[in-house]
């Protein structure tokens, strides 16, 4: 199956069913960094916003499970054996996976990196970081004084990286999950004026 965005996907999959029950068995535990929100909210609201800009199955598979390789033991062949070589490409493709090293280091290899994605990596990021940012909106709206306490960094370094990312990821790439992605981070443009 290509990469590249095929239009709706058909409206019931039971592999999207089984890579649902496989992200929320390995984020069973996991809450949103500094909430009580479950994490598993964040890989399904990925997959959602793929699924209605119009990125095939592989792809909202792959929104699902975009962050077990980061955040659990989960490993590219268990992916690749359970749902294909396609999706854990994907997934791999949108992993840091040394999180050892400095967050600006890390970022700036991530945004280098976003610049040779394939078409459905570069949608699955630009779903991932337009929940990170819409979630952030939220928190400024709501008025919440310790959003900036949850992140490594504050708000001009989280504005600053998603810039770059945006612009990475519209190099070479136009379809219109990207307007999610610039709509998100203006939310947040607005809501910190002076960053």
């Amino acid at each position: 199956m290509s990469d590249e965005p095929t239009g709706i996907p058909q409206r019931y999959s039971s592999r999207v069913d089984l890579a649902l029950c496989f992200a929320a068995e390995k984020h069973a535990s996991g809450l949103r960094k500094g909430t009580s929100t479950p994490y598993i909210v964040h890989p399904v609201h990925v997959a959602w916003l793929l699924a209605a800009y119009g990125l095939n199955e592989d792809t909202v598979i792959a929104g699902l499970l975009h962050d077990v390789l980061e955040d659990t033991e989960c490993t590219a062949a268990e992916i690749e054996a359970r749902f294909g070589a396609a999706v854990s490409a994907v997934v791999l493709s949108c992993s840091e996976l040394d999180k050892g090293r400095p967050w600006e280091e890390r970022k700036r290899d991530m945004v280098t990196r976003m610049r040779s994605m394939t078409p459905a990596a570069r949608a699955v990021e630009c779903a991932d970081k337009a929940h990170n940012l819409h979630t952030m909106a939220d928190a400024l709206e709501g008025g919440e004084a310790k959003l900036w306490e949850r992140f490594k960094r504050g708000p001009e370094a989280q504005v600053a990286y998603h810039r770059a990312a945006l612009a990475a990821l519209a190099d070479g790439f136009d379809h219109p999950i990207l307007h999610e992605l610039r709509g998100a981070l203006a939310r947040v443009e607005r809501l910190l004026p002076s960053v």
